[in-house]
Protein backbone atom coordinates (compact mmCIF):
# COMPACT_ATOMS: atom_id res chain seq x y z
CA UNK A 1 0.00 0.00 0.00
CA UNK A 2 2.76 2.53 0.94
CA UNK A 3 4.76 1.14 -1.90
CA UNK A 4 2.26 2.08 -4.41
CA UNK A 5 1.35 5.72 -2.74
CA UNK A 6 5.42 6.32 -3.44
CA UNK A 7 5.20 5.17 -6.64
CA UNK A 8 2.24 7.54 -7.32
CA UNK A 9 4.23 10.46 -6.12
CA UNK A 10 7.33 9.53 -8.03
CA UNK A 11 5.31 9.30 -11.10
CA UNK A 12 3.41 12.85 -10.53
CA UNK A 13 6.73 15.56 -11.18
CA UNK A 14 6.58 13.59 -14.42
CA UNK A 15 3.52 14.38 -15.63
CA UNK A 16 3.74 17.98 -13.79
CA UNK A 17 6.73 18.68 -15.63
CA UNK A 18 4.92 18.50 -18.49
CA UNK A 19 3.40 22.21 -19.44
CA UNK A 20 0.92 21.83 -22.72
CA UNK A 21 -0.80 24.52 -24.49
CA UNK A 22 -2.86 22.57 -26.06
CA UNK A 23 -6.71 22.06 -25.30
CA UNK A 24 -7.12 18.67 -26.02
CA UNK A 25 -3.53 18.02 -23.89
CA UNK A 26 -5.11 19.98 -21.24
CA UNK A 27 -7.98 17.80 -21.14
CA UNK A 28 -5.98 14.42 -21.79
CA UNK A 29 -3.73 15.78 -18.58
CA UNK A 30 -7.35 16.59 -16.64
CA UNK A 31 -8.90 13.11 -17.10
CA UNK A 32 -5.31 11.59 -15.71
CA UNK A 33 -5.17 13.46 -12.72
CA UNK A 34 -8.92 13.06 -12.17
CA UNK A 35 -8.00 8.94 -12.15
CA UNK A 36 -5.10 9.18 -10.10
CA UNK A 37 -7.29 11.34 -7.79
CA UNK A 38 -10.08 9.03 -7.63
CA UNK A 39 -7.11 5.99 -7.16
CA UNK A 40 -5.87 8.00 -4.12
CA UNK A 41 -9.48 8.63 -2.69
CA UNK A 42 -9.85 4.48 -3.17
CA UNK A 43 -6.66 4.03 -1.22
CA UNK A 44 -8.10 6.16 1.81
CA UNK A 45 -11.11 5.17 1.53
CA UNK A 46 -9.49 1.45 2.18
CA UNK A 47 -7.23 2.75 4.88
CA UNK A 48 -10.39 4.24 6.93
CA UNK A 49 -11.99 0.41 6.89
CA UNK A 50 -8.39 -0.79 8.05
CA UNK A 51 -8.13 1.35 10.91
CA UNK A 52 -11.77 0.76 11.79
CA UNK A 53 -10.71 -2.81 12.71
CA UNK A 54 -7.91 -1.42 15.31
CA UNK A 55 -8.15 -0.51 18.63
CA UNK A 56 -6.35 3.06 18.23
CA UNK A 57 -8.30 4.19 15.49
CA UNK A 58 -7.59 7.40 15.95
CA UNK A 59 -4.29 7.61 15.36
CA UNK A 60 -4.53 5.65 11.87
CA UNK A 61 -7.00 7.71 10.74
CA UNK A 62 -5.36 10.84 11.03
CA UNK A 63 -2.18 9.20 9.39
CA UNK A 64 -4.50 7.99 6.60
CA UNK A 65 -5.69 11.33 6.08
CA UNK A 66 -1.87 12.88 5.93
CA UNK A 67 -0.91 10.72 3.55
CA UNK A 68 -4.05 11.49 1.40
CA UNK A 69 -3.43 15.15 1.59
CA UNK A 70 0.61 14.88 0.80
CA UNK A 71 -0.82 12.79 -2.28
CA UNK A 72 -3.84 14.90 -3.23
CA UNK A 73 -1.11 18.22 -3.26
CA UNK A 74 0.45 17.93 -5.85
CA UNK A 75 -2.77 17.07 -7.88
CA UNK A 76 -4.35 19.71 -6.76
CA UNK A 77 -1.45 22.41 -7.67
CA UNK A 78 -1.59 20.78 -11.10
CA UNK A 79 -5.35 21.64 -11.90
CA UNK A 80 -4.69 25.13 -10.38
CA UNK A 81 -2.02 25.71 -13.04
CA UNK A 82 -4.42 24.43 -15.65
CA UNK A 83 -7.25 26.53 -14.52
CA UNK A 84 -4.69 29.21 -14.52
CA UNK A 85 -3.77 28.45 -17.94
CA UNK A 86 -7.16 28.25 -18.80
CA UNK A 87 -8.55 31.33 -17.76
CA UNK A 88 -5.70 33.13 -18.98
CA UNK A 89 -6.19 31.79 -22.50
CA UNK A 90 -10.03 32.53 -22.07
CA UNK A 91 -8.37 36.52 -21.27
CA UNK A 92 -6.57 36.85 -24.46
CA UNK A 93 -9.25 35.65 -26.53
CA UNK A 94 -11.69 37.89 -25.06
CA UNK A 95 -9.15 40.40 -25.53
CA UNK A 96 -8.96 39.72 -29.06
CA UNK A 97 -12.28 39.59 -29.52
CA UNK A 98 -12.53 42.95 -28.52
CA UNK A 99 -9.40 45.03 -30.25
CA UNK A 100 -11.03 43.04 -33.64
CA UNK A 101 -14.29 44.35 -33.06
CA UNK A 102 -12.99 47.88 -32.18
CA UNK A 103 -10.95 47.22 -35.75
CA UNK A 104 -14.62 46.37 -37.95
CA UNK A 105 -16.41 49.41 -36.08
CA UNK A 106 -13.45 51.36 -37.09
CA UNK A 107 -13.60 50.21 -40.60
CA UNK A 108 -17.22 50.65 -40.96
CA UNK A 109 -17.49 54.16 -39.72
CA UNK A 110 -14.92 55.04 -42.63
CA UNK A 111 -16.26 53.69 -44.93
CA UNK A 112 -19.68 55.34 -44.04
CA UNK A 113 -17.93 58.74 -43.51
CA UNK A 114 -16.17 58.19 -47.43
CA UNK A 115 -19.78 57.11 -49.00
CA UNK A 116 -21.70 59.70 -50.59
CA UNK A 117 -25.20 60.70 -48.32
CA UNK A 118 -27.97 59.39 -50.59
CA UNK A 119 -31.67 59.71 -50.37
CA UNK A 120 -32.33 56.57 -48.53
CA UNK A 121 -29.88 54.44 -46.85
CA UNK A 122 -30.18 51.07 -45.74
CA UNK A 123 -29.98 50.31 -42.22
CA UNK A 124 -26.46 49.55 -40.80
CA UNK A 125 -25.53 45.59 -39.70
CA UNK A 126 -25.50 45.59 -35.84
CA UNK A 127 -22.21 45.75 -34.68
CA UNK A 128 -20.67 43.15 -32.30
CA UNK A 129 -22.69 43.64 -29.03
CA UNK A 130 -25.51 43.81 -31.00
CA UNK A 131 -26.78 47.19 -30.94
CA UNK A 132 -27.38 49.88 -33.83
CA UNK A 133 -25.24 52.39 -33.92
CA UNK A 134 -27.08 55.86 -32.77
CA UNK A 135 -28.42 57.83 -36.21
CA UNK A 136 -28.39 61.28 -35.90
CA UNK A 137 -31.69 63.27 -35.10
CA UNK A 138 -33.35 64.94 -38.62
CA UNK A 139 -33.11 68.71 -38.49
CA UNK A 140 -36.65 70.20 -36.99
CA UNK A 141 -39.03 71.28 -39.77
CA UNK A 142 -41.35 74.20 -39.42
CA UNK A 143 -44.57 71.54 -38.77
CA UNK A 144 -42.78 69.97 -36.19
CA UNK A 145 -41.68 73.37 -34.34
CA UNK A 146 -45.62 74.08 -34.83
CA UNK A 147 -46.71 70.72 -33.48
CA UNK A 148 -44.03 71.10 -30.02
CA UNK A 149 -45.04 74.55 -29.31
CA UNK A 150 -48.90 73.64 -29.78
CA UNK A 151 -48.06 70.59 -27.42
CA UNK A 152 -46.44 72.53 -24.28
CA UNK A 153 -49.14 75.17 -24.26
CA UNK A 154 -51.00 72.19 -23.29
CA UNK A 155 -48.52 70.62 -20.95
CA UNK A 156 -48.56 74.51 -19.66
CA UNK A 157 -52.06 74.20 -19.42
CA UNK A 158 -52.77 71.21 -17.80
CA UNK A 159 -50.32 72.11 -15.14
CA UNK A 160 -51.86 75.48 -14.05
CA UNK A 161 -55.18 73.65 -13.87
CA UNK A 162 -53.40 71.05 -11.29
CA UNK A 163 -52.28 73.91 -9.48
CA UNK A 164 -55.46 75.54 -9.66
CA UNK A 165 -57.20 72.27 -8.42
CA UNK A 166 -54.91 71.61 -5.53
CA UNK A 167 -55.16 75.57 -4.02
CA UNK A 168 -59.03 74.73 -3.75
CA UNK A 169 -58.43 71.54 -2.21
CA UNK A 170 -56.15 73.26 0.26
CA UNK A 171 -58.65 75.93 1.07
CA UNK A 172 -61.40 73.38 1.28
CA UNK A 173 -59.30 71.66 3.63
CA UNK A 174 -58.04 74.88 6.24
CA UNK A 175 -61.81 75.58 6.40
CA UNK A 176 -63.44 72.22 7.61
CA UNK A 177 -60.42 72.46 10.23
CA UNK A 178 -61.07 75.78 11.39
CA UNK A 179 -64.88 75.81 11.52
CA UNK A 180 -66.00 72.93 13.80
CA UNK A 181 -63.62 72.11 16.58
CA UNK A 182 -62.49 74.43 19.60
CA UNK A 183 -58.73 74.64 20.22
CA UNK A 184 -57.33 71.97 22.44
CA UNK A 185 -56.64 72.28 26.20
CA UNK A 186 -53.13 73.15 26.91
CA UNK A 187 -50.82 70.46 28.31
CA UNK A 188 -50.59 70.47 32.33
CA UNK A 189 -46.91 71.44 33.53
CA UNK A 190 -44.62 68.38 33.93
CA UNK A 191 -44.36 67.23 37.56
CA UNK A 192 -40.42 67.04 38.87
CA UNK A 193 -40.28 63.55 40.80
Amino acid sequence: MRRALLLLLGLLPALMSSVRAEDGADTVERQRLQVTRGEVEARYQGRVRECEQRFFVTDCLERARKERREALAPIDARIATLDEAERSRRAQERLERIGTGKAERAVRAGEAASMPASPRQPKPAPTASGKLPRQPAPPPTAASAAERAAQEQKARERHQRKQEEAAAHRAEVERRNAGDKPPAAPLPPASKP
